[in-house]
């Protein structure tokens, strides 16, 4: 489970990290990655707390088997929530892992791919990725766009083709 506790005055984050144990697919590549996603998550912890005043209990961890998408999709709603019945005024999202593309399904991206995110718990179907198992950057702007204009909302992807992000 994440390591979390209700959020100070005004801060709250979400620092994830996954390299996810990925099955055989066709991007081999993902399973022999080097990338320290979980240190990465540790890292901006301790980024926030020391440059920018966080205390543990403004920040949720979820790394290796707990980043998986419904994991972070609740925690992301929990953070939106927050913000919404004004508990929080500073929120910070940092997903470290890999990134991919998908087929844009709502043709809003003038490459018809959608940016994508790995969770911990990404599968296959057939020989593409489980649209569903990915977070995808389409479902993270619907979400994170009912912010109020007064959160200041930070987002780091440490991810390939993070490009637009979440076009928010």
């Amino acid at each position: 489970m994440p390591q979390s506790s209700s959020a100070g005055p005004g801060f709250l984050s979400l620092l994830t990290g996954s390299q996810g144990p990925f099955p055989s697919h066709p991007a081999q590549w993902l399973r022999r990655s080097s990338l320290r996603s979980g240190g990465t998550a540790l890292e901006m912890a301790a980024l926030l707390k020391d440059l920018l005043g966080f205390e543990d209990s403004d920040i949720t961890l979820l790394t290796d088997q707990a980043a998986t998408k419904a994991n972070i999709m609740r925690e992301l709603k929990r953070m939106v929530e927050g913000a919404l019945a004004g508990r929080t005024n500073h929120l910070v999202f940092s997903f470290a892992g890999h990134g991919t593309l998908v087929p844009d399904l709502s043709p809003d991206e003038f490459d018809r791919a959608d940016e994508a995110y790995c969770p911990y718990d990404l599968i296959t179907l057939g020989s593409h990725w489980d649209r569903d198992r990915l977070l995808v950057d389409d479902e993270l702007h619907d979400l994170l766009v009912k912010l109020p204009s007064s959160v200041l909302l930070e987002i780091f992807l440490d991810t390939c083709h993070s490009g637009n992000g979440i076009e928010a």
